[in-house]
């Protein structure tokens, strides 16, 4: 019972719950048989007959069913190490290879989404941040960040780490101005909450740029995120700036 309210559709759980339903077949068959032999509606021989089946059931689904959640363990670590694969080890988001799968998923069914925007940012200064207050510095500046902008971001929202402190968003239903609105939250947030490392203040910022797929666009996601990449470039080398209001970096 707890199996099947779990939902799991794996094959150790299928396996066991299917080795149960035989267990619990084989018993309940001989409990019945022998209830209806007590009063007199089976004869002894067609018991003695039926019972070593029912014997053999239960024999098979407990065999069956220990191998079921052998199964059930195999069946979990495959699903930690892919887990583990998928994620990146210092932020805890998803990593780059999980972000391509996703990608992959989207473009070989595009229409299972009406729109969705696409939002790629990178920290300000990072390389400032690692050569003043050391490498664990920065990888605890990427730790901080991560954490500031899954608070923003909706639960159905998918947030992947593309490459060193550059960040993948992906936005389902949102358009390109609300992906800015999000930004600006993600900014604020961002310039609200300063990294606190060996009692020094570090005020962070963050660069975004922007695209955004609909049901009219013949591009793949793959596409847009590539877009957005090159708009994020653009406004790092001081192009274009995003009219986003929040705290310049300090890493000195």
């Amino acid at each position: 019972m707890t199996i099947s309210k779990s939902g799991q559709r794996t094959s150790g759980a299928l396996t066991s719950n299917g080795a149960g339903y035989l267990i619990l077949a084989g018993q309940g068959s001989e409990a019945l048989s022998n209830l209806l032999r007590l009063t007199g509606h089976l004869e002894d021989a067609a018991y003695y007959t039926a019972a070593p089946l029912f014997l053999v059931a239960t024999i098979i689904g407990g065999t069956i069913w220990n191998l079921g959640f052998v199964l059930m363990v195999t069946d979990r670590f495959r699903s930690d190490l892919d887990a583990i694969a998928k994620t990146d080890e210092l932020t805890g988001l998803l990593n780059r290879r999980a972000l391509r799968e996703i990608m992959a998923a989207f473009d070989a069914s595009p229409r299972a989404h009406q729109k969705m925007a696409i939002m790629m940012a990178d920290l300000d200064k990072f390389k400032a941040i690692n050569d003043t207050y050391s490498h664990a510095a920065g990888d605890a500046a990427l730790a901080h960040i991560s954490a500031v902008i899954r608070k923003v971001l909706r639960r159905e929202d998918i947030i992947a780490r593309f490459g060193g402190d550059e960040f993948c968003i992906l936005l389902p239903g949102r358009s390109r101005d609300e992906a800015r609105a999000v930004a600006d939250r993600i900014a604020q947030a961002v310039a609200q909450n300063p990294l606190i490392w060996n009692e020094n203040v570090i005020y962070l910022r963050m660069t975004f740029g922007f695209s955004a797929w609909d049901m009219q666009t013949a591009k793949t996601l793959t596409d847009m995120i590539a877009e957005a990449d090159a708009a994020l470039l653009q406004m790092k080398r001081g192009a274009a700036r995003p009219p986003i209001a929040a705290t310049p970096q300090r890493p000195d």
